[in-house]
């Protein structure tokens, strides 16, 4: 069924935002927000909720760390976080970029030392083994 509805232009701008995050659009976001809405009871609707949705979202990214979340959210346990994460319809976070680019070179290191890798980044004759 097709609903016409009225958006305030900035929320619009922050939905493509996110929706442009998420690989998504705009209309799937109000699905997934309506569908949140009827399953869990408006669980966000509280006096700081957007700021708490942005901040969810974030984590939920990777661009903002569990610590810094759960200081701003005041919560104790990672299991508070996660049930928000669930109640808000939010992915379990993904690992930051500058986090997985060291882990990246890290086992990049790792290979060079156990002479898997050559100092080029190629595979040795004594990695033949290996992926197979």
């Amino acid at each position: 069924m097709n609903v016409t509805y009225q958006l305030d232009d900035e929320l619009l701008k922050r939905a493509k935002v996110v929706a442009t995050r998420r690989d998504t659009s705009v209309a799937q976001l109000v699905r997934e927000g309506l569908e949140q809405q009827v399953a869990f009871g408006a669980p966000m609707q509280r006096p700081g909720a957007q700021v708490t949705y942005e901040t969810l979202v974030g984590y939920a990214l990777g661009e903002i760390p569990r610590g810094v979340v759960m200081d701003a959210l005041g919560l104790d346990h990672c299991r508070e976080l996660l049930s928000l994460l669930g109640a808000a319809g939010l992915p379990m976070p993904t690992v930051p970029a500058a986090t997985r680019a060291e882990m990246v070179a890290g086992l990049i290191d790792a290979l060079k030392a156990a002479g898997a890798l050559s100092e080029d980044g190629k595979r040795t004759s004594s990695s033949a083994g290996l992926g197979k």
